[in-house]
């Protein structure tokens, strides 16, 4: 019913937003919690979609609550089993970032959310290579360009350039090597100077810094 009145006036939240926040921590508990072959662990997940799809249509309504969704969304988003609500919250972010007219959630928060979502990769390749393609469309979106959002996200980049497949890597390096000046000597100070290798620390990124050289 909350969804119906929403779909058309998404204000009328704000009376319920309170409980609605601990209704949803309630189940994020209980979740977290469960198995995946536990009784309820799927209707467990069809609630919370539903009340993260009813938070999503009026989260620029939600004040000081809106602290309380971003926070679950991040313990669901490190912590849940669920690959069909790790997809959702996944095309929820997906439609924050890329909406730009919205006021709210702030761009730091959009950024602290998909930043979190590197732990997609301990999740599988499918969801994972579908996350760094999400990092790819920001990065190519010309309204983004140079923004909060990119500046924040540049280690999720970072981790595009080491895909596992091969046509998605090639895009982001292409990117970055787009990004980078041109003479040999910004170059070799933008390589050795400039970018930190930290995402990469646990890969090879030797040869990405010798491709961005030669």
């Amino acid at each position: 019913m909350l969804k119906s009145v929403l779909q058309v006036t998404a204000e009328r939240i704000e009376p319920f937003s309170s409980s609605l926040m601990k209704l949803l921590g309630k189940l994020t508990k209980e979740h977290l919690q469960s198995t995946l072959n536990a009784n309820g662990f799927e209707s467990g997940v069809r609630l919370l979609t539903s009340i993260l799809e009813v938070s999503q249509m009026s989260v620029a309504f939600l004040g000081d609550q809106r602290r309380w969704l971003l926070s679950t969304l991040v313990a669901l988003v490190e912590k849940s089993k669920s690959l069909p609500l790790c997809r959702y919250m996944l095309d929820l972010a997906r439609n924050w970032a890329l909406h730009k007219h919205d006021t709210y959630p702030t761009m730091k928060e959009k950024a602290s959310l998909l930043q979190k979502m590197v732990s997609f990769e301990l999740r599988g390749e499918p969801l994972f290579q579908n996350y760094l393609e999400l990092i790819y469309e920001i990065y190519t979106d010309s309204t983004l360009r140079r923004s909060d959002l990119t500046t924040r996200l540049e280690q999720s980049f970072l981790l595009g350039c080491r895909a596992r497949d091969g046509a998605l890597r090639e895009r982001f390096i292409d990117l970055l090597d787009s990004s980078v000046p041109r003479s040999l000597s910004s170059r070799m100070s933008y390589i050795l100077g400039v970018q930190s290798w930290e995402a990469l620390a646990d890969h090879n990124w030797i040869h990405l810094a010798l491709h961005l050289l030669l």
